[in-house]
């Protein structure tokens, strides 16, 4: 809504001043929406049919580190998001939606800040690859407050590379694999959503 108002506020202004003026503003106008348009951009779809795990968003590993759940070792990494980079989010892998939860309590802070970013407002997708419950946490950022999911039923198949949502500008996406997966990144490195491959199954 507040794109749309700009717009129309800046048309107005068009036919109102004078044409030194209305040039300068319409060159801003279309700088702007151009921006927008690079900013929403959606790559091709990618989806994987081989037993791997890719990553759930594009951007730079900043943190892998072990943690617990419910008794399970899990491996949490997180991916910050700058405001250039694609800012889709995708389904790691082949598994089956077992639920969203928004947390609409949180705060706001900078994305890249880990400590702080943790209590950000957040999106938190659980999927199931038929044995543990993997997790994917979508982290707004400081500038736009706003993450979008998609709409998925209880049990739905899910395939690997196939959109999960959308942060809006500067964010954070962190996903949790059970000790049973082979982490194949490391941290400063630069991923690249359903193209780059993260982890595999360990064999049994």
């Amino acid at each position: 809504p507040y794109i749309s108002a700009g717009i129309a506020v800046a048309t107005l202004s068009l036919v109102l001043l004078r044409k030194r003026t209305r040039f300068i503003l319409a060159t801003i106008l279309v700088i702007v929406m151009l921006l927008m348009i690079w900013f929403y951009r959606r790559p091709l779809d990618t989806i994987r049919d081989d037993n791997v795990v890719v990553s759930p968003a594009y951007g730079t590993i900043y943190e892998i580190l072990p943690v617990m759940k419910n008794g399970i070792q899990y491996t949490h990494i997180s991916i910050f998001l700058s405001p250039s980079d694609v800012h889709v989010q995708y389904i790691p892998l082949a598994s089956t939606f077992v639920e969203t939860l928004y947390d609409a309590t949180g705060k706001f802070n900078l994305a890249y800040e880990m400590n702080k970013s943790n209590d950000n407002e957040k999106a938190v997708t659980t999927i199931s690859d038929g044995k543990n419950n993997i997790y994917i946490t979508q982290i707004a950022g400081f500038l736009v407050r706003r993450i979008n999911t998609k709409p998925f039923k209880k049990g739905e198949g899910l395939k690997s590379g196939q959109e999960l949502g959308m942060i809006k500008f500067g964010s954070r996406v962190d996903i949790e694999l059970p000790e049973n997966y082979n982490i194949l990144v490391k941290e400063g490195q630069y991923v690249k959503g359903p193209e780059t491959v993260i982890a595999k199954v360990n064999p049994v």
